[in-house]
C-alpha cells in the first residue's frame, strides 16, 4: 500500500504531499488543477523516462519520494537482495527519484543508490496504472491477448513458450548465417575437389623445377659435355704427346738435376709435387665425367614432360611450386570447412526440428489454456457489463490461428454486442469511447481476483459515462477496493461519493507564482466538494448530501484494512 507520496518542484507542484489510505482514494478538482501531476509523479518515481522540462521554473532539481507498506512481499525482497539493497524495515519500502537541471536523474531505494531497472521492477510488483486512454489500447489485439493471459494466469506458460521460441529463432538465424558464410554450390565444391586433386597428383616439392631444369641441361648437352671433359682429360694427362703432365714430368727431371747442382733449389721440387698430383686427379675426374655423360633421349623426354607439368600447375595455381602448394592447402581447408558445415547444418536441422516439435506441443497447451480462460473471462465480463449499463450485452473472447510470435500463434479478439439482436463483432469495430471505457472497467474488475498488484491507479477511467452509470462505476471501484488500494482521479460526483478517502487538488497563486495544493476533504467540506462537482447551488448541495447518505447506507469505509499483499 502507498502510504506517502511527496512531490517537490515538479511542474506546478512546489511541495505537495499525498497520504492515501487503504481502500478507495478519490482525487477531484477543477479541470487543469494539476490532478494528473500526481499520477505523473508516481510514474516518474517508478522508472518513467525523466524530462528536465518537468522541473519547476527557477529550481535546480525536482524530487519524488514515496513510502510503501509492502509487508512480506517476497518478490520485493528478492529484487532488493539481487540489487544489494537493504531490506525493508518493518515492512516499509522507501523510494526516491531526483531529476537535476544539469545532470542525470538519481534514484534511491531504502537510502541506497538504485538503478532505474530496479524502480521499474518494483513498479511492476506494486502499482498498476490505468490512464484516460487505456480503453484505446484495449482495442489492440496484442493488449487483449495480454489481458487474457493475465486473467488465465498464463504468464509463466507464455514466458516458457517465448524461451523456446527464442531458441528456435536463434537456431534458424544460425542456420541462415551458416548458409551465407559457408554455403557453396555443388559446382563450387566439385571445382575445389578437382583443383586439389590436380595439384596433389602433380606431387610437387619446393625447388623441384630448378633441379629438373639443371638436369635437363646436362641431358640435352651430354655429347658436348662428353667431348669437352674427355678432351680436357687428354690434354692434361693422357693421350697425345706433349700433355701438361708430360711437360710437368720434364720440369721434374730438370729440377732434380738442379737440386743436384744447387741444394737451395730443393723447395722448388717440393712445390712441384702437389701440382703434379692435382693435374693427375683433375684429369681422372674429367675422364670419369666424360664416361658418365651418356646420351639418354628417353630421360630427356621424361624430364621435359615433368617440367611441362610443373610449369602448367605452377602457372595455373600461383606461379611457382610453393604457391601451388599453398593453394592446395587453402583448397583442402575450404573443403574441410564445407564438410564441417555440412555436419553443423545437419546438427542444426535436427535441433530446429526438435525445437519446432516442442513449440508445437507448447503452442497446443497454450491454446487450450487460453480457450478455457477465454470462456471464463467472457462470463466474468458479461456479468459486470450488465451492471454497467449493458443489460443484455454480449461479450466473448475469440481465438483464431495467427502468425507465430514469442507469445504464441493465437490471435485474440474481444467481441462485443452492445445491443440485443446484433451479432458479436470485434470490439475495435463496434465500441464507442464510452462503451470501451466501461468494457475496460468491467475487465479490470474481472481481473481483480487474479491481480496481485496491491495498488491500482485510475486516471479518469470513468470518462465518457454519467448519470446512473456513474453510480455503477463508483460501486465497481468500491468493490475493487475491497481487495486493492485504489487511487482514482475522477470528475464524477457519483464516483467521488464512494470514496473512503477524498482529496481535492487546487491551484494557489502567491507572490506571482502558481502552485498546486492537495488537501483531504472530510465531513461538510467533502459535501461542498461534491456539490461543486454537481454544478454548485442549494440543489447541488442537497444532491451531494444524498450521495453521501446513499454511500453510507451501503456501508462505510472498511476500517483497519491495509492493502498489503
Amino acid at each position: 500500500m502507498l502510504s506517502t507520496l511527496r512531490i517537490r518542484n515538479l511542474a506546478l507542484c512546489e511541495d505537495v504531499t499525498l497520504e492515501p489510505g487503504p481502500g478507495l482514494n478519490l482525487i477531484t478538482g477543477e479541470t487543469g488543477a494539476g490532478k494528473s501531476l500526481l499520477v505523473g509523479a508516481l510514474q516518474l518515481l517508478l522508472g518513467e523516462r525523466a524530462d528536465r522540462q518537468i522541473i519547476r521554473s527557477g529550481a535546480e532539481s525536482c524530487s519524488v519520494d514515496a513510502v510503501f507498506h509492502v509487508g512480506a512481499v517476497d518478490a520485493v525482497a528478492r529484487l532488493l537482495a539481487e540489487e544489494g539493497i537493504d531490506p525493508c524495515e518493518e515492512g516499509e519500502l522507501i523510494v526516491r527519484r531526483v531529476v537535476q537541471v544539469g545532470g542525470a536523474s538519481r534514484s534511491f531505494v531504502n537510502g541506497s543508490p538504485a538503478r532505474l531497472q530496479l524502480l521499474r521492477g518494483l513498479g511492476e510488483i506494486l502499482v498498476d496504472m490505468h490512464g484516460p486512454h487505456d480503453h484505446q489500447s484495449l482495442l489492440r489485439q496484442e493488449v487483449q491477448r495480454q489481458i487474457l493471459d493475465d486473467y488465465g494466469g498464463l504468464t509463466d506458460g507464455v514466458r516458457r513458450f517465448g524461451e523456446v521460441h527464442q531458441r528456435w529463432r536463434d537456431a534458424l538465424r544460425r542456420q541462415d548465417e551458416l548458409e551465407r558464410a559457408e554455403g557453396a554450390s555443388d559446382e563450387e565444391r566439385e571445382l575445389a575437389r578437382f583443383q586439389l586433386a590436380e595439384i596433389e597428383q602433380a606431387e610437387l616439392t619446393p625447388g623441384e623445377g630448378e633441379r629438373l631444369r639443371e638436369e635437363h641441361r646436362r641431358c640435352a648437352h651430354a655429347a658436348r659435355i662428353q667431348e669437352l671433359a674427355g678432351r680436357c682429360a687428354l690434354l692434361l694427362a693422357t693421350g697425345e704427346e706433349g700433355t701438361l703432365f708430360d711437360r710437368l714430368a720434364e720440369v721434374r727431371r730438370m729440377l732434380d738435376e738442379l737440386v743436384g747442382l744447387d741444394g737451395a733449389a730443393a723447395p722448388f721440387l717440393g712445390a712441384l709435387e702437389p701440382i703434379q698430383s692435382s693435374v693427375r686427379d683433375l684429369a681422372a675426374s674429367l675422364a670419369e665425367r666424360a664416361e658418365r655423360a651418356e646420351l639418354d633421349p628417353a630421360r630427356q623426354r621424361e624430364l621435359e614432360e615433368r617440367m611441362a607439368l610443373i610449369h602448367r600447375i605452377a602457372r595455373k595455381y600461383g606461379g611457382s611450386e610453393e604457391e601451388a602448394l599453398g593453394c592446395a592447402a587453402e583448397l583442402r581447408a575450404k573443403l574441410d570447412r564445407w564438410a564441417g558445415a555440412e555436419a553443423r547444418r545437419a546438427e542444426l536441422a535436427r535441433e530446429i526440428a526438435a525445437l519446432a516439435a516442442e513449440l508445437g506441443e507448447r503452442e497446443l497447451e497454450l491454446r487450450e489454456s487460453r480457450a478455457a480462460a477465454a470462456r471464463r473471462l467472457g462470463d466474468a465480463v458479461r456479468a459486470r457489463l450488465a451492471s454497467l449499463g449493458f443489460a443484455q450485452a454480449g461479450f466473448a473472447v475469440s481465438l483464431e490461428p495467427g502468425e507465430r510470435t514469442a507469445a504464441g500463434s493465437d490471435r485474440v479478439d474481444f467481441l462485443l454486442c452492445p445491443n440485443p439482436g446484433e451479432e458479436l463483432r470485434p470490439l475495435r469495430l463496434v465500441a464507442s469511447s464510452g462503451e470501451a471505457s466501461r468494457v475496460m472497467l468491467a475487465i479490470k474488475t474481472a481481473l481483480a481476483a487474479q491481480d496481485r498488484v496491491p495498488l491500482l491507479v485510475f486516471d479518469e477511467v470513468d470518462a465518457n459515462v454519467g448519470g446512473e452509470l456513474a453510480v455503477r462505476v463508483g460501486e465497481h471501484l468500491r468493490e475493487l477496493a475491497r481487495s486493492h488500494q485504489i487511487v482514482c482521479i475522477t470528475h464524477l460526483p457519483q464516483v467521488a461519493a464512494r470514496a473512503e478517502q477524498h482529496f481535492r487538488v487546487e491551484k494557489d497563486i502567491a507572490g506571482g507564482r502558481t502552485s498546486v495544493r492537495v488537501e483531504r476533504v472530510e465531513g461538510p467540506r467533502r459535501v461542498e466538494e461534491l456539490a461543486r462537482m454537481l454544478g454548485g447551488g442549494p440543489a447541488a448541495l442537497q444532491h451531494a448530501r444524498g450521495l453521501v447518505a446513499a454511500r453510507d447506507q451501503k456501508g462505510g469505509p472498511v476500517l483497519g484494512r491495509r492493502a498489503e499483499r
